[in-house]
């Protein structure tokens, strides 16, 4: 019985630490709406990112709603042109 407990407690600790190793994670992310000077939102509008350090380029269009969601991105700056 006390081997059961011992696994069981063991596992239980094992499982709550790998949730913590797994949040983890290096990689960012850029969110944001775009609106004009209104205060109007943006559809369709081009948005690009570069990263400073590396060049290089992501690019995408904005949602209906004016979003922008980038993800797993490498730490770093990052520099954001918006084309409409």
């Amino acid at each position: 019985m006390k081997r059961v407990l011992t696994t069981a407690i063991s596992l239980t600790v094992l499982l709550l630490l790998s949730g913590i190793v797994m949040a983890q994670n290096p990689l960012g992310r850029i969110v944001g709406t775009i609106v004009d000077q209104t205060g109007a939102v943006v559809s369709g509008a081009t948005v690009t990112i570069t990263n400073e350090a590396t060049g290089q380029q992501q690019s995408l269009a904005s949602t209906g709603e004016g979003a922008f969601f980038f993800a797993q991105l490498q730490p770093g700056n990052y520099t954001i042109k918006i084309e409409a």
